[in-house]
């Protein structure tokens, strides 16, 4: 299987991602967290974990006799139903945090979840009649962008809370 060093090298993308943001919420800016940032946080982990899962799936499945085509059928068919139940979970997740879509910028997830649909029906049709690895291989490249996107807003959300409340600290107390 030629696709194999593919999948490997987007599972170690999508996990040093999510390595990093650990990192990063841990050092945090010198801010405490608000639900916003852990929300942000929770899609970009679910993002990159979910393309280290995918990514590794195919593996497993080759080392079973299944033929190439259904293995990829498979994998896009599994893809669907864990997305239909991811999508359904994040909605209400970010109605908890309030008016995050405002907040977390509208065009981000305008453009995360129009990247989603597209992947949806393209994973449908692999699943259904194309059985090929690149469609299977364009949804975890979509997730690999969607994880980095959200690493880049949490990183910025933190580090600009964190100027923010150094630069409170600094302002003399009026009284």
């Amino acid at each position: 299987m030629q696709e194999a060093g593919t999948l490997e090298v987007f599972a170690e993308i999508a996990i040093a991602i999510a390595g990093f943001s650990g990192v990063v919420s841990a050092l945090g800016g010198g801010t405490k967290a608000t639900d916003l940032d852990r929300l942000r946080l929770a899609m970009l982990l679910q993002s990159s974990l979910t393309t280290a899962f995918f990514s590794l799936l195919p593996l497993v499945l080759f080392s079973t006799s299944l033929a190439p085509a259904s293995i990829w059928g498979v994998t896009s068919s599994c893809w669907i139903l864990y997305m239909a139940v991811h999508l359904t979970t994040l909605r209400r997740r970010i109605g908890y945090a309030g008016s995050a879509p405002d907040r977390m910028g509208r065009p981000l997830l305008a453009f995360a979840f129009s990247g989603i649909a597209l992947m949806l029906v393209l994973q449908a049709l692999n699943a259904a009649a194309m059985r090929l690895a690149w469609p299977h291989l364009a949804a975890l490249l979509w997730g690999l962008l969607t994880a980095s996107l959200f690493f880049v807003r949490l990183v910025q959300s933190l580090w600009s809370n964190g100027e923010a409340a150094a630069q409170h600290a600094n302002e003399p107390d009026v009284e």
